[in-house]
Protein backbone atom coordinates (compact mmCIF):
# COMPACT_ATOMS: atom_id res chain seq x y z
CA UNK A 1 0.00 0.00 0.00
CA UNK A 2 1.19 3.29 -0.92
CA UNK A 3 0.33 6.07 1.56
CA UNK A 4 -1.27 8.02 -1.06
CA UNK A 5 -3.67 5.28 -1.23
CA UNK A 6 -4.64 5.35 2.67
CA UNK A 7 -8.84 6.54 2.65
CA UNK A 8 -10.42 8.54 5.39
CA UNK A 9 -11.61 5.25 6.47
CA UNK A 10 -9.14 3.40 6.59
CA UNK A 11 -7.33 6.53 8.66
CA UNK A 12 -10.34 6.23 10.81
CA UNK A 13 -10.34 2.15 11.60
CA UNK A 14 -6.40 2.93 12.74
CA UNK A 15 -6.99 6.12 15.36
CA UNK A 16 -9.39 3.89 16.31
CA UNK A 17 -6.74 0.70 16.81
CA UNK A 18 -3.38 2.65 17.48
CA UNK A 19 -2.80 2.87 20.92
CA UNK A 20 -1.72 6.54 21.31
CA UNK A 21 -0.87 8.73 24.53
CA UNK A 22 -3.04 12.17 24.89
CA UNK A 23 0.49 13.74 24.47
CA UNK A 24 0.64 11.98 21.14
CA UNK A 25 -2.98 12.97 20.18
CA UNK A 26 -2.39 16.45 21.19
CA UNK A 27 0.49 16.67 18.31
CA UNK A 28 -1.46 15.98 15.65
CA UNK A 29 -4.47 17.44 16.54
CA UNK A 30 -1.86 20.88 16.84
CA UNK A 31 -1.09 20.05 13.24
CA UNK A 32 -5.20 20.28 12.12
CA UNK A 33 -5.14 23.38 14.23
CA UNK A 34 -2.39 26.02 12.73
CA UNK A 35 -3.58 27.77 9.59
CA UNK A 36 -3.91 25.45 5.99
CA UNK A 37 -3.07 22.39 8.69
CA UNK A 38 1.12 23.25 8.53
CA UNK A 39 2.86 23.63 11.17
CA UNK A 40 6.62 24.07 11.51
CA UNK A 41 9.00 21.85 14.01
CA UNK A 42 9.26 25.30 16.47
CA UNK A 43 5.70 25.93 16.72
CA UNK A 44 4.71 22.31 17.66
CA UNK A 45 6.78 22.53 20.50
CA UNK A 46 5.89 25.99 21.45
CA UNK A 47 2.69 24.57 21.12
CA UNK A 48 2.86 21.67 23.47
CA UNK A 49 5.37 23.70 25.95
CA UNK A 50 8.31 21.79 25.43
CA UNK A 51 12.17 22.96 25.38
CA UNK A 52 12.79 22.56 21.96
CA UNK A 53 12.00 21.03 18.66
CA UNK A 54 13.67 17.96 19.28
CA UNK A 55 11.69 16.49 21.92
CA UNK A 56 8.41 17.50 19.71
CA UNK A 57 9.66 15.96 15.98
CA UNK A 58 11.12 12.78 18.53
CA UNK A 59 7.14 12.58 19.59
CA UNK A 60 5.89 13.05 16.80
CA UNK A 61 8.21 10.42 14.87
CA UNK A 62 7.18 7.71 17.69
CA UNK A 63 3.66 8.16 17.00
CA UNK A 64 4.09 8.20 12.77
CA UNK A 65 6.03 5.33 13.13
CA UNK A 66 3.06 3.26 15.11
CA UNK A 67 0.81 4.24 11.80
CA UNK A 68 3.20 3.02 9.36
CA UNK A 69 3.92 -0.27 11.36
CA UNK A 70 0.04 -0.46 11.14
CA UNK A 71 -0.40 0.05 7.45
CA UNK A 72 2.98 -1.31 6.43
CA UNK A 73 4.07 1.09 5.33
CA UNK A 74 8.18 2.01 5.11
CA UNK A 75 7.95 5.45 4.82
CA UNK A 76 11.31 8.36 5.62
CA UNK A 77 10.66 10.41 7.88
CA UNK A 78 7.90 8.44 9.24
CA UNK A 79 5.90 11.46 9.77
CA UNK A 80 5.07 11.46 5.96
CA UNK A 81 2.34 8.86 7.32
CA UNK A 82 0.35 12.04 8.37
CA UNK A 83 1.52 15.08 6.82
CA UNK A 84 3.99 16.17 3.60
CA UNK A 85 7.09 17.67 5.15
CA UNK A 86 9.69 19.76 4.42
CA UNK A 87 13.09 20.42 5.53
CA UNK A 88 13.18 23.58 7.05
CA UNK A 89 15.78 25.85 9.69
CA UNK A 90 16.73 22.91 11.46
CA UNK A 91 13.39 21.65 12.21
CA UNK A 92 10.99 20.76 9.69
CA UNK A 93 7.42 21.75 8.22
CA UNK A 94 4.24 19.50 8.38
CA UNK A 95 1.57 19.94 6.09
CA UNK A 96 -1.25 17.56 7.05
CA UNK A 97 -3.08 15.25 4.16
CA UNK A 98 -6.26 16.00 3.47
CA UNK A 99 -7.66 12.38 4.48
CA UNK A 100 -5.88 12.55 7.59
CA UNK A 101 -8.05 16.23 8.16
CA UNK A 102 -11.24 14.84 7.30
CA UNK A 103 -10.32 11.38 9.48
CA UNK A 104 -9.96 13.98 12.50
CA UNK A 105 -13.20 15.97 11.97
CA UNK A 106 -15.05 12.02 11.30
CA UNK A 107 -13.60 11.36 14.65
CA UNK A 108 -14.37 14.22 16.66
CA UNK A 109 -11.03 14.39 17.41
CA UNK A 110 -11.13 18.47 16.26
CA UNK A 111 -14.19 20.99 15.77
CA UNK A 112 -14.59 21.53 11.92
CA UNK A 113 -12.33 25.28 12.17
CA UNK A 114 -13.79 25.68 8.95
CA UNK A 115 -17.30 25.68 7.38
CA UNK A 116 -17.71 24.57 3.60
CA UNK A 117 -18.68 27.80 2.58
CA UNK A 118 -16.56 29.94 4.75
CA UNK A 119 -14.50 31.29 2.14
CA UNK A 120 -13.58 34.63 4.20
CA UNK A 121 -12.16 32.22 7.20
CA UNK A 122 -10.39 30.00 4.59
CA UNK A 123 -8.43 33.39 2.68
CA UNK A 124 -7.04 34.73 6.35
CA UNK A 125 -5.87 30.90 6.88
CA UNK A 126 -4.11 31.43 3.67
CA UNK A 127 -2.70 34.14 4.36
CA UNK A 128 -0.62 33.13 7.24
CA UNK A 129 1.34 30.71 4.83
CA UNK A 130 4.12 30.20 2.82
CA UNK A 131 1.40 29.55 -0.09
CA UNK A 132 0.49 32.79 0.37
CA UNK A 133 4.13 34.05 -0.68
CA UNK A 134 3.87 34.52 -4.45
CA UNK A 135 3.45 37.07 -6.88
CA UNK A 136 1.24 39.25 -6.29
CA UNK A 137 -0.97 38.65 -9.51
CA UNK A 138 -0.72 35.66 -8.88
CA UNK A 139 -1.75 35.92 -5.22
CA UNK A 140 -4.63 37.50 -6.84
CA UNK A 141 -5.61 34.82 -8.70
CA UNK A 142 -5.51 32.59 -6.06
CA UNK A 143 -7.28 34.55 -3.30
CA UNK A 144 -10.66 35.00 -6.10
CA UNK A 145 -10.50 31.89 -7.01
CA UNK A 146 -12.31 30.66 -3.72
CA UNK A 147 -14.63 32.94 -4.33
CA UNK A 148 -15.07 31.26 -8.12
CA UNK A 149 -14.00 34.55 -9.68
CA UNK A 150 -11.05 36.39 -11.71
CA UNK A 151 -9.05 33.77 -13.68
CA UNK A 152 -10.29 30.85 -12.48
CA UNK A 153 -13.95 31.89 -13.71
CA UNK A 154 -13.06 33.01 -16.59
CA UNK A 155 -11.03 29.54 -17.64
CA UNK A 156 -14.14 27.63 -16.67
CA UNK A 157 -16.40 29.94 -18.77
CA UNK A 158 -14.42 29.33 -21.49
CA UNK A 159 -14.01 25.40 -20.71
CA UNK A 160 -17.96 25.00 -20.67
CA UNK A 161 -19.90 27.78 -21.88
CA UNK A 162 -22.87 26.27 -20.04
CA UNK A 163 -23.65 24.66 -16.38
CA UNK A 164 -21.29 21.98 -16.42
CA UNK A 165 -24.62 19.15 -15.97
CA UNK A 166 -27.69 21.13 -17.38
CA UNK A 167 -26.66 22.90 -20.18
CA UNK A 168 -27.94 26.37 -18.63
CA UNK A 169 -27.01 29.06 -20.83
CA UNK A 170 -27.53 32.11 -18.50
CA UNK A 171 -23.58 32.71 -17.97
CA UNK A 172 -24.43 35.10 -14.84
CA UNK A 173 -26.09 33.18 -12.63
CA UNK A 174 -24.04 30.13 -12.77
CA UNK A 175 -21.27 29.18 -10.18
CA UNK A 176 -17.40 28.48 -10.73
CA UNK A 177 -17.58 25.77 -8.05
CA UNK A 178 -13.79 23.76 -6.96
CA UNK A 179 -13.99 19.88 -7.68
CA UNK A 180 -11.11 19.47 -4.84
CA UNK A 181 -11.85 21.52 -2.38
CA UNK A 182 -10.07 24.82 -2.11
CA UNK A 183 -8.73 24.59 1.39
CA UNK A 184 -7.09 21.14 0.09
CA UNK A 185 -5.62 22.15 -2.72
CA UNK A 186 -2.36 23.81 -4.01
CA UNK A 187 -1.55 26.93 -5.74
CA UNK A 188 -1.86 25.43 -9.07
CA UNK A 189 -4.84 23.23 -8.32
CA UNK A 190 -6.82 26.22 -6.54
CA UNK A 191 -6.37 28.18 -10.64
CA UNK A 192 -6.40 24.80 -12.48
CA UNK A 193 -9.75 24.69 -14.66
CA UNK A 194 -10.08 20.96 -14.58
CA UNK A 195 -10.27 21.47 -10.84
CA UNK A 196 -13.69 23.24 -11.43
CA UNK A 197 -16.78 22.92 -12.65
CA UNK A 198 -19.86 25.40 -13.65
CA UNK A 199 -23.06 25.10 -11.80
CA UNK A 200 -26.29 26.18 -10.94
CA UNK A 201 -26.05 27.65 -7.56
CA UNK A 202 -28.84 24.17 -6.35
CA UNK A 203 -25.87 21.96 -7.63
CA UNK A 204 -22.98 23.64 -6.54
CA UNK A 205 -24.41 24.05 -3.24
CA UNK A 206 -25.45 20.03 -2.88
CA UNK A 207 -21.27 19.58 -4.36
CA UNK A 208 -19.84 21.17 -2.49
CA UNK A 209 -21.56 19.90 0.51
CA UNK A 210 -20.61 16.31 -0.99
CA UNK A 211 -24.33 15.28 -1.44
CA UNK A 212 -23.68 15.02 -5.26
CA UNK A 213 -20.76 13.85 -7.06
CA UNK A 214 -19.46 12.30 -10.71
CA UNK A 215 -18.36 8.92 -11.59
CA UNK A 216 -15.07 8.92 -14.19
CA UNK A 217 -18.22 8.44 -16.93
CA UNK A 218 -19.59 11.92 -16.05
CA UNK A 219 -22.62 10.13 -14.43
CA UNK A 220 -24.07 11.91 -11.36
CA UNK A 221 -23.77 10.22 -7.96
CA UNK A 222 -26.59 11.39 -5.48
CA UNK A 223 -26.50 10.57 -1.87
CA UNK A 224 -29.33 9.00 0.33
CA UNK A 225 -29.34 11.80 2.69
CA UNK A 226 -32.01 13.52 -0.26
CA UNK A 227 -34.90 11.90 -0.11
CA UNK A 228 -37.20 11.61 -3.45
CA UNK A 229 -39.39 14.11 -2.40
CA UNK A 230 -36.24 16.95 -2.28
CA UNK A 231 -34.58 15.76 -5.33
CA UNK A 232 -38.33 16.59 -7.08
CA UNK A 233 -38.32 20.08 -5.82
CA UNK A 234 -34.83 20.18 -7.16
CA UNK A 235 -35.28 19.29 -10.47
CA UNK A 236 -33.29 16.51 -10.25
CA UNK A 237 -32.66 13.14 -11.08
CA UNK A 238 -30.08 10.49 -11.58
CA UNK A 239 -30.26 10.54 -15.28
CA UNK A 240 -28.29 14.01 -14.87
CA UNK A 241 -24.30 13.69 -16.10
CA UNK A 242 -20.97 16.02 -16.97
CA UNK A 243 -22.23 17.60 -20.52
CA UNK A 244 -18.11 16.34 -21.19
CA UNK A 245 -15.34 15.13 -19.15
CA UNK A 246 -11.65 15.20 -20.08
CA UNK A 247 -9.10 13.39 -18.45
CA UNK A 248 -7.78 16.06 -16.63
CA UNK A 249 -10.71 16.15 -14.25
CA UNK A 250 -10.56 12.74 -13.25
CA UNK A 251 -7.83 12.69 -10.02
CA UNK A 252 -10.09 16.06 -8.75
CA UNK A 253 -13.42 14.12 -9.10
CA UNK A 254 -11.81 10.74 -7.51
CA UNK A 255 -10.67 13.24 -4.80
CA UNK A 256 -14.06 14.28 -4.27
CA UNK A 257 -15.80 11.14 -4.51
CA UNK A 258 -13.59 9.62 -1.75
CA UNK A 259 -13.20 12.18 0.41
CA UNK A 260 -16.14 14.90 -0.13
CA UNK A 261 -19.32 12.72 -1.25
CA UNK A 262 -21.54 11.41 1.61
CA UNK A 263 -22.97 8.51 -0.18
Amino acid sequence: MKIEDISVQQYINAFGSVELTDLEKKLIVANYDFPEYTITSKQMAEHVNFAGMGASNLYYGTMSKKFCEYFGIDTDPYVGIFCWFEKRDKGGLWILRPNVVLALEKIGWVTPKVEWNNAIQEIEDYKNTDAFNIDETERDAVIKSRVGQGRFRTNLIEMWGECSVTGCQVIDILKASHIKPWRFSTNAERLDPYNGLLLLPNLDALFDLGLISFKDSGEILISKRLSYSTLYMLHMNSDMRLQKIDKGHLPYLKFHRENIFKS
